[in-house]
């Protein structure tokens, strides 16, 4: 999956990219949320949209995007995350799991926390935050169902290769 962050261009430009962007990824059958814009979602024809907690409402945005789409939601706790799950989320994304470079100040939940938050929901967990190539083996253990990678793939210089590494380290027999 692929989640769509267009902050900072307007709504115009938002619509143009996600949409390249939903058509390319449609072609490879990768499925994309657009990160807290359903009427960039719903307009780029992509799958779903990825809400914040204390953002757009999941009951809300499943009520837009209808039954069948993608709802992601970021949960900070083990009550964010069941409330998440009671208004209709598909998944929910908890972390940082490991030092992040793009959330620096938040307070790290580890691998311990993952686990809590599984436990307590029924839906799909995906780790966040400071997944690198040098620590996705640790995850293949866990019970996230999900990982998602910002900086490891976008600051690469190569993140096709990357992103392969990335997918290697997780499939290992051994972590690594």
């Amino acid at each position: 999956m692929v989640q769509y962050d267009g902050t900072g261009l307007n709504t115009r430009d938002m619509v143009t990219e996600a949409t390249e962007i939903v058509w390319a990824c449609r072609q490879a059958k990768v499925p994309v949320v657009v990160y807290g814009r359903c009427d960039v979602a719903l307009a780029s024809t992509a799958e779903g949209v990825h809400v914040e907690g204390d953002g757009m409402p999941v009951a809300l945005a499943r009520r837009l995007m209808g039954p069948n789409a993608i709802i992601g939601v970021t949960a900070r706790c083990v009550a964010d995350a069941r409330e998440a799950q009671r208004q209709g989320a598909t998944y929910v994304s908890v972390g940082p799991i490991f030092p992040s470079l793009t959330d620096p100040d938040r307070a790290i939940i580890g691998l311990e926390g993952l686990e809590e938050m599984q436990a307590a929901v029924r839906i799909p967990v995906c780790a966040i935050g400071g997944i690198r190539v040098e620590n996705v083996g640790e995850l293949r253990h866990s019970p996230a169902q999900m990982v998602a990678v910002v900086s490891a793939i976008a600051q690469a210089e190569d993140p096709m290769g990357a992103t392969r590494e990335l997918v290697e380290r997780l499939r290992r027999p051994q972590a690594g």
